[in-house]
């Protein structure tokens, strides 16, 4: 946590407030306020310098009528004078300040608010202020600050405010206050515990948590700040895969001060660092570690890939894929799986030609059921999982299609006489396995799928029409699963 900050920007009744005005009053800067437990309550009011101020605090709203004009509170047993009369200074803007105590208990309570003066400038002797109010609420925090790396997200931690204890109607709202200039910085789940911030250039970044109570603007806020760093101008001579030939390489770290800069354990100052490496491998990974002036440090691998273009003196055996980082792997994995949710996968699968897949002869050459199934359509969830696990050599991918449903048209014999139904086969997923390589051949990469299996997860049949009697239908689920797994597997 780096900073506390009440916004003191002031809500007025009238655009300005001269002399001869009634008085204005905000708190925590809002007419409408959110105040923290644990922390000082910023009262602040605009009157007519010279005039006597009265505070007035009630948990009834009101409002009460007054000597032909009203008050903006209730005037009744629950009533206090929250502060003690005072002469207004001749700027006529007074900041004064009170503590609120930490008690659960006041969680939620909503307090009404408004300031009399007595002022001789007035026509009628005194003035009422407008009525502001506030919602105590617990004492947010924006978690401790942190670090990052562009095209990286990082992630915040609101954890303390718990949002499944808060009070009903009780809000998170995150936003970015501060940036570099020019910056384009995203806020993924700004209403949740844990937003997710993703920076596009370099620099400091600020991150406000706003904890908000139902009718309020403002108020109750905290700030977090992220350190956000840049690997920039990374350069390296391609090696021969030969361990006796290493890799140069270079590079500049942008952003904030730092502390601590290097790479593959490599450090020759905080904003640059070369070095070499050897080259026994197509990629080789780089491990990066940077640690901020805040103390906050990150890790990450940087792959660079060895002899681009060039002939191979000694091709590698293992593959790509058995060198990848697994935060790398993890990357690669959302990739496949914005891509995979963008393309129409039923084309495939709505294209084939009909499936024979029952037969049940009956007496004296006659058919008493035979089933032929054309697929018509094909629909899933379009949240895609990707799974990537890395063995030596190789890796295994799985893909996850949930809420899968299958349409088709059947046709057939039933008692020796022509049928025709549509029919859905829903599944809860389908789970897609395989095998894959990626490996160098004649100074190109290839890659090599193997060992795809499918598996329908808790399928169940449907039909249209009605046309099929139960004592066939209840097998043909058993009996199209398998036919249609191998059609996913492809």
């Amino acid at each position: 946590m780096s900073s506390i900050r009440l916004a003191l920007a002031t809500l007025a009744l009238a655009a300005a407030v001269g002399a001869q005005s009634h008085p204005v009053l905000t708190i925590n800067g809002e007419a409408h306020a959110s105040v923290p437990l644990n922390r000082t309550m910023d009262i602040h009011l605009v009157a007519n310098a010279g005039s006597t101020a009265f505070g007035l605090f009630n948990i009834d709203p009101g409002p009460t009528p007054f000597l032909n004009t009203t008050i903006p509170i209730s005037i009744g047993p629950n009533l206090l004078i929250g502060f003690q009369s005072f002469v207004m200074p001749p700027s006529g803007d007074h900041h004064f300040t009170l503590p609120i105590a930490q008690n659960a208990a006041l969680e939620g309570v909503k307090v009404y608010a408004f300031v009399l003066t007595f002022d001789n400038a007035l026509p009628q002797g005194f003035g009422l202020s407008n009525g502001a109010d506030f919602v105590l609420v617990r004492e947010p925090s924006a978690g401790p600050d942190t670090i990052a790396l562009t095209g990286h997200g990082v992630t915040l931690d609101g954890s303390s405010n718990h949002a499944a204890t808060l009070p009903a109607g009780q809000t998170l709202q995150w936003s970015v206050t501060n940036g570099p200039v020019g910056h384009a910085a995203t806020l993924g789940g700004a209403n949740t515990e844990f937003p997710t911030l993703n920076a596009d250039l370099p620099g400091l970044y600020d991150v406000e948590l706003s904890l908000l109570a139902p009718g309020s603007t403002g108020g109750a806020t905290d700030t977090v700040q992220i350190e956000v760093f840049e690997l920039q101008s990374l350069s390296h001579q391609h090696g021969d895969f030969d361990l006796a030939d290493p890799i140069a390489f270079s590079a500049n770290l942008a952003g904030p001060p730092a502390s601590a800069f290097e790479l593959v354990g490599i450090a020759s100052g905080t904003t640059s660092v070369s070095g070499n490496v050897a080259a026994g491998n197509p990629v080789t990974d780089l491990l990066l570690k940077v640690q901020g002036a805040n103390g906050q440090t990150i890790r990450r691998p940087v792959t660079i890939v060895n002899n681009v273009g060039a002939s191979m003196v000694t091709p590698p055996l293992d593959s790509f894929a058995a060198y990848l980082g697994q935060p790398i792997i993890d990357e690669v994995e959302m990739l496949l799986e914005t891509a995979l949710s963008a393309v129409n996968l039923s084309g495939p699968l709505t294209g084939i030609p009909s499936i024979p897949v029952a037969t049940i002869p009956g007496p004296f050459g006659t058919t008493l059921f035979s089933a032929d199934v054309t697929p018509t359509s094909f629909s899933y969830d379009p949240m895609v999982l990707v799974d990537l696990t890395l063995n030596a050599g190789s890796a295994h991918g799985q893909i996850t299609l949930n809420n899968v449903a299958f349409g088709f048209d059947i046709s057939g014999l039933l008692f020796n006489a022509a049928y025709m139904d549509m029919g859905t086969l829903a599944s809860t997923s389908v789970v897609i396995d395989f095998d894959f390589a990626l490996s160098v051949v004649n100074g190109a990469w290839v890659t090599t799928v193997s060992n795809e299996t499918a598996m329908v997860n808790g399928a169940t049949l449907t039909f249209v029409g009605g046309i099929i009697p139960a004592a066939f239908t209840s097998g043909l689920a058993g009996t199209i699963v398998p036919l249609i797994e191998p059609l996913f597997a492809t």
